[in-house]
């Protein structure tokens, strides 16, 4: 396998951190006769959860077809907007040839060369797309194989020629092979990769610099990644607590944050509840690397949840009473749909405004309270049930819920009498993200508050329409930028006893 990874940053005006990321994955391995491959599905899905990590939204494909492919680049599209950073990664068959490269889907079915420009993926196409979309930083990743189709007689990428603008990077040197690493593993280029994408603080031209120190020591000298850049502003993965108070500020401002008049009108819509107990219960799961150790968690009051999700009929009466701006229900509907388009700052401003309104005390859930709901006193991966099968009784996710969100409650509720606390839309929690392994989230979680260090990084939880059964296990967790806003996230309400 020929491991090729291209980073191309189109800066119309680049941030260190854009509102919104997003990133479009294919792994290809089931090639026809011989062309069989076995790494580049384990290099995308570690890219995958590597990527999800540093707060990308994924769209996902697998053993895709050209078709297939088509299909994730207009979904792709459509999850872009001006403010966000695109990401694109391709693993599998890829050629050069007259000087061009091309990405190869399975279905691949030809016999000479110059016909693959109507049976795959041009790489310029995937430029011209991000080109079209005019957002603030694109990346394009291609972890691509080139052997056993034709017997070219140059081997590798073609050079990246005129940057532009752009960061390039391959994984070897352009006109080279890259290796493979063992079967049914990883690529030395995708394990550095994913090794160094969440180092804090590190710009993306030192971080390429310490992936091909990495690997060049790791091969042996037999591979060594090369660069190409003339980007103008540095570009982080990551940032620590000193970084994101400055990106905090730059985030919100950009966002548009508004003042709130709480005095305009008087109409609200009180949350129905249910009162969840004071109790303990093991937290966490030690089969990821997100949610280990378990650890055992105090819920040490009362406490009311909301039954549903905040439904657009509610927060658009928030809306109308402060002049704050309506999201956008991309086509699903209003009324009884769950609110989608909402940032982590738009949650908070509601819970303020339906506290002012209705002289009562209302936030986000905590991440561990939300935790002890959705476990629902049990220790099933699905809380209530431990049968994907069964999950679809209580939750909408891509097997059943046909690429949208439903209206709230038309699910069953757990035994505590809750809705939907999986699966139809993700949900923001009151935390920033911290590792529970990290000594700070240590101090602070004895009990079940809520994790606030001053980040720009918060949790959401639950699962939507958008995620697969995986994704819908009670302990998984998700990173999401502060100002981040798509159509597979919303929030239900917290009442303090």
């Amino acid at each position: 396998m020929k491991d090729i990874i291209i980073f191309l940053f189109l800066l119309a005006s680049l941030t260190l951190n854009a509102s919104q990321r997003v990133a479009l994955i294919i792994g290809n391995n089931d090639y026809k006769d011989d062309n069989k491959l076995f790494n580049p599905v384990n290099d995308a899905q570690l890219l995958k959860s590597t990527l999800e990590k540093s707060g990308f939204f994924t769209i996902y494909l697998e053993n895709a077809t050209l078709k297939d492919i088509n299909s994730g680049l207009d979904k792709f599209k459509k999850e872009l907007s001006i403010d966000s950073v695109g990401l694109f990664y391709f693993a599998g068959h890829g050629i050069q040839v007259n000087g061009k490269n091309y990405l190869l889907p399975i279905d691949l079915d030809l016999q000479d060369e110059n016909e693959i420009k109507y049976s795959a993926l041009e790489v310029d196409k995937v430029v011209r797309l991000l080109k079209e979309v005019k957002n603030n930083t694109n990346i394009i990743i291609l972890d691509a194989c080139r052997n056993n189709y034709f017997e070219v007689k140059n081997h590798g990428l073609a050079p990246f020629v005129n940057p532009d603008g752009l960061f390039v990077a391959y994984s070897t040197q352009a006109g080279q092979r890259a290796l493979d690493g063992d079967k049914n593993t990883n690529s030395p280029f995708a394990l550095a990769l994913a090794n160094n994408i969440n180092t804090q603080d590190v710009d993306i031209e030192a971080l390429f610099k310490q992936v091909r120190s990495d690997v060049y020591t790791q091969t042996n000298g037999k591979q060594r990644p090369s660069t190409y850049s003339e980007i103008l502003e540095p570009f982080y993965f990551s940032t620590n607590k000193s970084t994101t108070r400055a990106l905090k500020k730059k985030n919100l401002a950009k966002a548009n944050i508004q003042t709130v008049d709480f005095k305009r009108h008087t109409r609200y819509i009180e949350p129905e509840l249910v009162m969840i107990k004071a109790d303990k219960y093991v937290k966490g799961n030690n089969s990821d690397f997100d949610t280990s150790p378990a650890h055992e968690m105090t819920i040490e009051k009362d406490f009311y949840i909301g039954v549903y999700e905040v439904s657009f009929e509610e927060y658009d009466l928030f809306c109308l009473d402060t002049g704050w701006k309506k999201p956008k229900d991309d086509s699903f509907g209003r009324g009884k749909q769950p609110v989608i388009n909402v940032s982590w700052q738009d949650a908070m401003e509601y819970t303020r405004w339906l506290s002012k309104k209705s002289g009562k005390l209302y936030r986000l859930p905590s991440e561990s309270e939300w935790e002890y709901v959705a476990r629902d006193k049990q220790n099933y991966n699905y809380g209530t049930v431990n049968d994907d099968a069964l999950l679809t009784r209580y939750a909408w996710y891509e097997e059943n819920a046909k690429s949208h969100p439903y209206p709230i409650g038309k699910k069953l509720a757990n035994s505590f009498g809750v809705h939907d606390i999986l699966g139809n839309v993700r949900e923001w929690m009151q935390d920033d993200y911290v590792k529970y392994d990290n000594y700070l989230y240590a101090d602070k979680s004895s009990n079940a508050h809520a994790v606030i260090l001053d980040s720009t990084q918060k949790i959401v939880r639950g699962g939507s329409w958008y995620s697969s059964y995986e994704d819908m296990r009670v302990y998984k967790r998700d990173l999401a930028e502060i100002d981040l806003r798509d159509k597979a996230t919303g929030f239900r309400v917290v009442l303090e006893k």
